[in-house]
């Protein structure tokens, strides 16, 4: 997939742009709220490439 319409944040999960809601940071790692209600974990690995996405700063996040 083209990185401008999403982004891997974990080692098998794939988040598009336009599904990411919120951000919060959990006891040990970030989950970005997408759509559904459905919360996907942000790997360590991928914090760094998340934050410059701006998605780390939506509504919920820190």
């Amino acid at each position: 997939m083209p990185v401008a319409l999403g982004l891997q944040v974990y080692r098998s999960s794939w988040v598009a742009e336009r599904a990411v809601q919120s951000a919060k940071r959990g006891s040990r790692r970030w989950q970005l709220a997408i759509e559904a209600n459905v919360s996907v974990p942000v790997s360590n690995s991928y914090v760094l490439a998340v934050r410059e996405r701006g998605w780390l700063k939506r509504k919920g996040g820190a």
